[in-house]
């Protein structure tokens, strides 16, 4: 009984308390036109209370490029030498399923998304100096660290 206990605790404080999984249902994405997302959650606890299935996708665009140009304030221009690195996030969204119940191990659950990202959005792309890449993440909203799938690249264009 302890060591249920004990396991118990340590899978809230990991995250391991689920596996989740996430399958996108189309082959070819394309901005603007919608999307399924279908997330399964399989336990590895006797229940687990959750509050919200989530599902969150994030845009990053990367630069790194040597020889950049820099004008500063004063007007006076200087060619940096040094590998620049800079990125930024260019789309951020997250959906939620309002569970609020305890979800038991015996059974198997599963949740469907419907997704579109807008069309004036960019879409993936990966150059000599720049890239952009869409990420996707799904999870439980538990008591703890949530159990999640981790971030997962995928493509559209």
């Amino acid at each position: 009984m302890i060591w249920n206990a004990i396991k118990s605790v340590k899978n809230m404080v990991t995250g391991n308390s689920a596996e989740i999984e996430l399958f996108l249902e189309e082959e070819t994405l394309e901005l603007g036109r919608e999307f399924n997302v279908m997330v399964k959650a399989t336990l590895n606890e006797p229940s687990l209370n959750a509050k919200n299935v989530y599902l969150k996708i994030r845009a990053i665009e990367r630069i790194e490029a040597e020889g950049i140009e820099i004008e500063y304030e004063d007007g006076e221009r200087e060619v940096e030498t040094t590998i620049v690195k800079k990125s930024t996030v260019t789309y951020e969204e997250q959906w939620l399923i309002p569970i609020n119940s305890a979800l038991n191990s015996e059974q198997s659950y599963e949740w469907q998304f419907t997704v579109s990202i807008p069309e004036d959005n960019n879409g993936t792309y990966s150059g000599q100096y720049a890239w952009h890449k869409y990420e996707i993440q799904a999870g439980l909203d538990t008591v703890g660290n949530d159990p999640d799938t981790g971030w997962q690249i995928f493509e559209i264009y």
